[in-house]
């Protein structure tokens, strides 16, 4: 079954019945930036934790979880780890004007660093709200433009 990461407007990995956010909030990186190494993802998603072990525990628990849904979903080279899973923000940035519109739903991830279950780190909200507003940036030029 083939698989979709939606974010824009929200976050959903669609044909999934996976609605946890910090599974998908962490496949959603990877989808956008790539192959990314373990220990620079454990500390990005869980600075709150002083421990590198325990963070490199989350990071493990959180992958265990992704691969129940589909076993080759995170795939692991070495200290790295990556996606193939296609996410509507690489569709949107390759897309024709009026296809790439018709993607965009809203902004990307959409109040996800209002969600109180989370606790994201300074530079991953970061790294949300830059995207958000580069995208959001794109959109209003592709409306410009028609």
């Amino acid at each position: 079954m083939k698989m979709h990461l939606r974010t824009f407007g929200g976050m959903v990995l669609e044909n999934s019945s996976l609605n946890e956010r910090l599974p998908l909030l962490l496949l959603t990186y990877l989808a956008i930036e790539g192959k990314t190494h373990r220990q620079f993802l454990a500390d990005l998603f869980w600075p709150h934790q002083s421990q590198k072990d325990r963070r490199l525990q989350s990071l493990s628990q959180t992958i265990y979880r992704l691969k129940r849904v589909q076993a080759n979903i995170v795939t692991v080279d070495g200290l790295y780890l990556n996606t193939i899973t296609p996410v509507d923000v690489q569709s949107f940035q390759i897309a024709s004007p009026k296809e790439a519109l018709e993607l965009y739903q809203g902004p990307f991830l959409l109040n996800i660093e209002r969600d109180k279950r989370l606790k994201l780190g300074e530079e991953l909200s970061e790294w949300i709200v830059n995207k958000r507003e580069v995208l959001q940036t794109q959109a209003l030029n592709l409306q410009l433009e028609q």
